[in-house]
């Protein structure tokens, strides 16, 4: 397994759903957000 060329980790990936009352005034602002990680693999 490869995470970002890393040979022997792990990625995980968070997506987060939100609604924000800016919504309607800025329009760059997106419906979700996503972070991801790169973790060693444990055995």
């Amino acid at each position: 397994m490869t995470c970002d060329g890393n040979a022997g980790a792990v990625q995980v990936t968070i997506r987060y759903a939100f609604a924000s009352p800016l919504s309607g005034f800025i329009a760059a602002l997106p419906p979700s957000v996503q972070a991801h990680g790169c973790f060693p693999k444990l055995s």
